[in-house]
């Protein structure tokens, strides 16, 4: 059993090197936006179990665009609501909900990086219900998973991990523009 107390070191990108991190006590200072856009542009969705490779970045920014009708700061989240994977990995979602003791070190992480990047907390219900119909268009355009009477679904064209990695941080460079516009600094 994993407590808030245990300490747990992985090694981190940070865009500039990897860094030892314990990741049960990670603090806003040690999350680093090209560490999470290039960790994410390496992890595949759905364990792998694609037609083709499909990065968790991508799926980011593809919520992220979506979210943007609702404002740039439900946006960011979209951007940001996998971002801990960057530093626990991707566990599909059956097996990610069976195991309590990593759902609270990454809903921690979650938190940090909502700290981080002034998102707020918690994450609002917009992303998570975009996230699941967006997850279904994925099955259906990347596990050929058909499509139920009248659903509609678009295509999906996976990009390449490096193409990934800039489509994150072109979004987020967008989103924190927009978010610094809004505030008025």
């Amino acid at each position: 059993m994993i407590t808030p107390e245990d300490k747990i070191y992985s090694r981190i990108y940070d865009g500039g090197g990897f860094r030892l991190v314990d990741i049960n006590h990670l603090m806003p200072n040690q999350i680093h936006i090209h560490g999470i856009a290039h960790s994410l542009s390496l992890l595949c969705r759905f364990g792998g179990n694609l037609i083709e490779h499909y990065s968790v970045a991508q799926h980011s920014v593809i919520l992220s665009q979506i979210l943007e009708e609702h404002g740039p700061k439900k946006a960011m989240w979209g951007l940001m609501h996998d971002a801990s994977e960057a530093y626990v990995t991707d566990l599909p979602s059956p097996i990610k909900h069976q195991l309590d003791d990593f759902m609270d070190l990454e809903n921690r992480i979650v938190q940090k990086i909502a700290e981080k990047f002034e998102l707020g907390w918690p994450m609002p219900m917009v992303v998570k219900k975009e996230d699941q119909i967006l997850i279904r268009r994925e099955q259906i355009c990347l596990q050929r998973c058909l499509p139920m009477s009248g659903e509609s679904v678009g295509s999906i064209v996976p990009v390449s991990a490096l193409e990934a990695e800039i489509m994150f941080l072109r979004q987020y460079l967008k989103l924190k523009k927009e978010l610094l516009l809004q505030s008025g600094e």
